[in-house]
């Protein structure tokens, strides 16, 4: 069953006016669900524009599985995504991620606590900002 783009729009609207409240405890947790609520763009080719994610081409969700490395867009959607994890720590109640991918490296940290975050992807010319929210898998049905 394909899900259609205006039932993720839905669902990432309804995350987006609840805000922080989307997010929850990941700590300890291999797997999980983010979102990106906001995002900042920025390019040698012109000034930063701060947007919504998807404005950006940026996946609605993201499924973060640690245990096998990676971050994958859920089945269904229009535009699948894959990307291997290069490098994992966890101190201080945040969790590091950071990898590369084509052209393109990035950093992402999340409270493990709170399940907010901040994930960067650069490249030579342009910086991507998306402020995030995560909560475990087991949590959402």
């Amino acid at each position: 069953m394909t899900i259609s783009r205006a039932r993720w729009a839905a669902a990432l609207a309804a995350s987006t006016i609840m805000g922080s409240a989307a997010a929850d405890d990941v700590t300890g947790k291999d797997r999980f669900v983010c979102t990106s609520w906001h995002a900042i763009s920025c390019s040698t080719e012109g000034p930063c524009e701060s947007t919504d994610a998807w404005r950006l081409n940026m996946p609605d969700f993201l499924k973060v599985d640690l245990r096998a490395m990676e971050m994958v867009t859920p089945e269904g959607t229009d535009a699948p995504r894959s990307t291997k994890i290069g490098s994992l720590a966890r101190n201080a109640g945040r969790l590091f991620l950071a990898g590369s991918q084509d052209v393109r490296g990035f950093t992402w940290v999340i409270n493990e606590g709170t399940g907010e975050g901040t994930f960067v992807i650069v490249s030579d010319t342009t910086s991507i900002t998306l402020f995030t929210a995560c909560a475990p898998s087991d949590r959402l049905s």
